[in-house]
């Protein structure tokens, strides 16, 4: 999954105009027309792009393709065009696991060892429920592998096996399960594992027995062999400066991907969401249903979807979900049984905003006017006083570090960037009060007297809760503060080393087969790079002993590495 519905929701917000409030708007064509446009750069035949649909009532209201489905055969998009959906398929993963607790033969509170003796023993148990919410502590293996040295989607082949691999291979979570949140694409892979080996058949062979046969989606299934031949497969594409390339997903693995399927089967999908014809309400129900932490702090995450709230208006998506050049996305306002599915071929897409501007055409404005009400309210127009100004500005971080503001002043203002793991937003800081900031549109900030900093942090999984963030002294290194930095490390649960160096006044970090990364300084001994946080750990004299690595979204977490003697 590429985005949460928080950040799809507040990007949305920004094209969306005010409408009146019937329930759905009375001229279909004219609808059909606002959704076409929203596709117009990709309505012709040099470019790829997406299948489209709109169901009403469990039934497909509009289906339309636009642009290519293969560009080297003039192929078009139409609604019989087989896609790739990525982590639209843990939903799958889901149901399987929740017919096994139906039939008595799991319990969602079982250990994942009771079935997967390869992961390793934590010290802790592992809870299926745990690993459905993403609340398992467990790393995600693609960013491992990615550290390790893999080239993910092409060219290299991933296959069941290497997964397990490399799970095994863990030394430590990313946190106690059930205390934090973070996306692992390892949960559901071995949730996958569960499947087979509880059910003795394939996760393939489970899934469309019990799922997608009964519910008469013919042309949907986990794909087991990259190399398979697909009828009306679209090929996937990104854009590399304007030129498309094939980017093709190279995984032979199931359970967190590897789902193909057509808008016409999806439909059939969201009918059973309704109806629950297989499994029932009560499964429906469970699938739908939202985890929570150890602490009871609910998530908007649980089972393959998240489930949000604007107002009265109930929100259920996937996010937008994909791998190579594939990208796809589900959106369902279930109280008006509208659900908005987009299936494309060009990475670049983002289903997940089109998915709500969809909704909002053909819920006349309803969807724009919630997010508008639930949006707060612009701040009375304040300005801090130079010297309360000069105090605010700085970097804190919050406990683990996996958290980091840093706050600047600029010309125009004061402007906050927010990381978390290496990813981060920005924007300018509204002033509530001398003592009280907002980031940007989003999240209160209280100054308290000792200089440090309460955020409200959203995560992706939009957990909420009130955390302490700390100053931390400024760091402008010079060259020979980042030379200490330099050398080789190695982990106990990756493969290769890594190489920090230093190149003229840059300090850069290389792992094998990807472009050299950037490493910029936040703190003394904390920086940041391109997909990955850095904080290099010292021994007892004080001397550079090895570093923690991060990754994106926090789906990794201090990663131990040692460092190597010199030669």
């Amino acid at each position: 999954m590429r985005m949460s519905l928080w950040v799809a929701l507040l990007i949305a917000l920004a094209a969306f105009t005010s409408r009146a409030t019937n329930v759905f708007a009375a001229d279909s064509s004219a609808q059909a027309s606002q959704v076409d446009r929203l596709f117009g750069s990709q309505s012709n035949p040099t470019s790829p792009g997406c299948a489209v649909a709109v169901m009403k009532d469990g039934d497909p209201a509009y289906e339309h393709g636009y642009g290519m489905a293969d560009l080297d055969h003039n192929v078009k998009i139409t609604r019989a065009t087989v896609f790739y959906v990525g982590s639209m398929s843990k939903q799958f993963t889901a149901t399987a696991i929740l017919m096994l607790v139906q039939d008595g033969r799991i319990s969602l509170d079982d250990p994942i060892r009771k079935y997967v003796p390869e992961v390793p023993d934590f010290g802790v148990p592992i809870t299926l429920r745990q690993m459905l919410a993403h609340t398992s502590g467990l790393r995600d293996y693609e960013q491992l592998l990615w550290f390790d040295g893999w080239r993910l989607d092409s060219p290299d082949l991933l296959t069941d096996g290497d997964v397990l691999y490399i799970v095994s291979r863990q030394k430590e979570l990313n946190f106690l399960p059930g205390s934090d949140y973070a996306y692992s694409n390892t949960n559901y892979e071995l949730l996958g594992h569960v499947v087979s080996r509880v059910s003795g058949q394939s996760l393939q062979q489970f899934t469309t027995a019990r799922i997608f046969e009964p519910l008469g989606m013919q042309h949907t299934y986990f794909r087991q062999n990259h190399g398979e031949v697909i009828r009306d497969l679209a090929t996937p594409y990104e854009d590399s400066h304007g030129v498309f390339l094939v980017s093709v997903p190279n995984y032979d693995t199931v359970g967190a991907t590897n789902v193909v399927t057509t808008l016409d089967d999806l439909a059939r999908w969201d009918q059973n969401l309704y109806l629950g014809r297989i499994g029932g309400p009560e499964l429906v129900r469970q699938l739908l249903e939202p985890g929570k932490l150890k602490d009871g702090i609910p998530l908007t995450y649980g089972n393959g979807w998240f489930v949000n709230n604007l107002g009265s208006l109930k929100i259920e998506e996937t996010g937008a979900a994909g791998d190579a050049g594939y990208i796809a996305g589900m959106t369902r306002f279930p109280d008006q049984h509208l659900s908005v599915a987009i299936l494309c071929n060009l990475a670049s897409i983002d289903p997940q905003a089109l998915g709500i501007r969809i909704g909002d055409i053909y819920l006349n404005g309803r969807v724009s006017a919630a997010i508008a009400a639930s949006k707060a309210p612009a701040p009375a127009q304040l300005r801090l006083s130079p010297e309360l100004s000069a105090k605010v500005v700085g970097t804190y971080v919050a406990p683990g570090e996996n958290f980091i503001l840093k706050i600047q002043r600029l010309p125009d203002g004061l402007w906050a960037h927010w990381f978390w793991g290496p990813s981060s937003i920005n924007g300018q800081i509204e002033t509530l009060a001398e003592n009280r900031l907002r980031f940007p549109g989003i999240e209160q900030m209280d100054l308290g007297i000792d200089g440090n900093v309460s955020l409200k942090e959203r995560g992706s999984g939009m957990r909420l809760r009130s955390t302490e963030y700390t100053r931390v002294p400024e760091y402008q290194p010079r060259e020979a503060d980042l030379l200490q930095f330099s050398g080789t490390y190695s982990s106990k649960e990756l493969d290769v080393p890594l190489a920090v160096s230093l190149e003229g006044p840059r300090l850069i970090l290389r792992t094998p087969k990807a472009a050299p990364c950037l490493l910029v300084a936040l703190a003394r001994d904390l920086f940041v790079g391109s997909g990955m946080r850095v904080r290099f750990t010292r021994d007892s004299r004080g001397a550079v002993s090895g570093l923690l690595l991060s990754g994106r979204w926090n789906r990794v977490q201090n990663l131990r590495f040692e460092r190597m003697a010199a030669p």
